[in-house]
């Protein structure tokens, strides 16, 4: 058997043992040498804040990530993330492509979004 390594198992050598670390080759037990002390006594449980307890979710600077379904976009949404990297100079990922978009057509809607911003605003103040 050309290329097999022959490791020591139970089956070709008596003097191995699976199982317990403390059996040496002689196949006497011996004690590990240091006293353990307990010491669950002296070490206060780790306590940590509420914040961090709470389930984590995807968010940043406390706010959430809108989850968004583009599966039928990928491929333009990457393509075009590609040339405007290309054409910049500068890379430019398929997140940042896409909050480009949205910026673009919030300036262009600037008027509209400011009075439908005022009409939840005043929504929000006769609840």
């Amino acid at each position: 058997m050309a290329g097999k390594k022959n490791f020591n198992t139970s089956n070709n050598n008596p003097n191995f043992k699976k199982g317990n670390p403390n059996v040496i080759l002689a196949g006497e037990n011996k004690e590990p040498d240091s006293t353990q002390t307990d010491i669950s006594v002296a070490v206060e449980p780790i306590k940590t804040p509420p914040e961090t307890q709470q389930k984590k979710s995807n968010t940043k600077k406390g706010q959430k990530y809108l989850r968004l379904d583009i599966t039928n976009y990928q491929d333009y949404i990457s393509l075009m993330a590609n040339h405007a990297s290309n054409t910049s100079g500068k890379y430019v990922s398929m997140t940042q492509y896409i909050l480009r978009l949205i910026e673009a057509d919030k300036q262009q809607n600037i008027e509209l979004y400011e009075k439908l911003e005022q009409i939840e605003s005043m929504k929000r103040e006769l609840m």
